[in-house]
């Protein structure tokens, strides 16, 4: 018996458009899924173009505020614009309902603060600043 492949069905210009809409675009790569009947509106990039940074926290109780970044961030801006928040967070005492304004830990005097090591964590500014303000951090 000879063995057949089975066709796949074409697809319907709904299930195109559904199907271009689930693989979207993904900028990292600079393609995206196109049917040749479709047109293409195409951007540009610059190579190592300044980002988006979004910093926050969270716990089983509840969450920091997210923070959001434009551009490089070296270690003074780390100090200055995003450990204040974070790290202020630590002197929530009181139960609400509200995630973002409850005490985080059920013992505030237990925690660890932890950071990924990158480069704006390292540096002398930012241990000088943790040392001084944080009373545990992981690094």
């Amino acid at each position: 018996m000879e063995r057949v492949r089975p066709r796949a069905t074409k697809l319907t210009d709904y299930h195109k458009k559904e199907r271009l809409k689930f693989c979207g675009r993904n900028p990292k790569h600079h393609r995206r899924w196109v049917f040749d009947s479709e047109e293409l509106d195409l951007w540009e990039v610059k190579k190592f173009s300044k980002g988006l940074h979004v910093y926050g926290g969270m716990t089983s109780k509840a969450l920091t505020p997210l923070i959001f970044i434009n551009g490089n961030i070296n270690g003074e801006r780390y100090v200055n614009e995003i450990l204040p928040i974070l790290t202020d967070v630590q002197g929530r005492t009181k139960e609400t309902n509200d995630i973002t304004t409850t005490i985080l830990f059920d013992d505030n005097e237990d925690w660890i603060f932890e950071q990924n090591h990158a480069t704006c964590h390292d540096t002398n500014i930012v241990q000088e600043y943790l040392t001084q303000n944080v009373s545990d951090f992981f690094w």
